[in-house]
């Protein structure tokens, strides 16, 4: 998903190597997450696009409660039903507005979109979220104030938050983490994570041991 043209001016200069914490409301309910993938990790698809990276996935996945590889095998098998599926809510994590929305169905066949979210009081950040069962009226010019429900995580799909940032024109991808305050972390903290670091493997290190 790329970069559309913004229609509100940067009111913030942004630094890539000391971005903002301005994020104050986490964007999943984690009580229903057993497991959060790396930024930079190996899971999925690449997703580096535009970066100067390559074959490393920008973005983290979060794993529901109670999706294990015996689901996974049911599901590619067909055999998995749509209420085995956990639901997990997404959330406003700042306040913003939906500047793109892409249809598709979900691996039960049923319609999901993914969508880019604008902050308001930087613009120059989108939020990319994949795999949603959106709330009703999701839609491109869409106001949502931080904390409220933008959805559910689709049938048959890990939970996924990208953010894009783009600096003097050009755009590339952070960890959601590198954009959160002190409160939301704690909620990590409360779950066992001790550090940001944890949560992102550097370039330098991926470098290092190539996919």
């Amino acid at each position: 998903m790329s970069q559309p043209p913004s229609t509100q001016p940067a009111h913030q200069s942004l630094d890539l190597a000391n971005l903002p914490r301005f994020v104050h409301d986490n964007f999943i309910d984690l009580s229903t997450i057993a497991m959060i993938f790396k930024f930079r990790s190996g899971v999925g698809h690449d997703f580096s696009y535009g970066t100067g990276e390559t074959c490393r996935s920008m973005k983290h996945y979060f794993e529901p409660v109670g999706i294990d590889d015996a689901f996974w095998q049911r599901l590619r098998a067909g055999q998995a039903k749509p209420e085995g599926w956990q639901q997990v809510g997404y959330f406003a994590p700042v306040d913003g507005e939906v500047v793109d929305v892409r249809p598709a169905t979900d691996a039960f066949g049923e319609p999901e979109v993914q969508f880019m979210f604008q902050s308001t009081e930087y613009p120059q950040v989108n939020f990319l979220f994949f795999h949603v069962r959106p709330v009703d009226g999701l839609a491109v010019g869409s106001r949502f104030t931080a904390g409220d429900p933008l959805g559910t995580v689709a049938g048959g799909s890990s939970g996924e938050i990208g953010v894009s940032v783009t600096i003097d024109g050009h755009e590339t991808l952070v960890s959601f983490f590198e954009l959160v305050d002190d409160d939301v972390f704690a909620e990590y903290q409360a779950r066992g994570v001790e550090s940001i670091s944890e949560l992102i493997i550097s370039r330098e290190e991926r470098d290092a041991n190539p996919l």
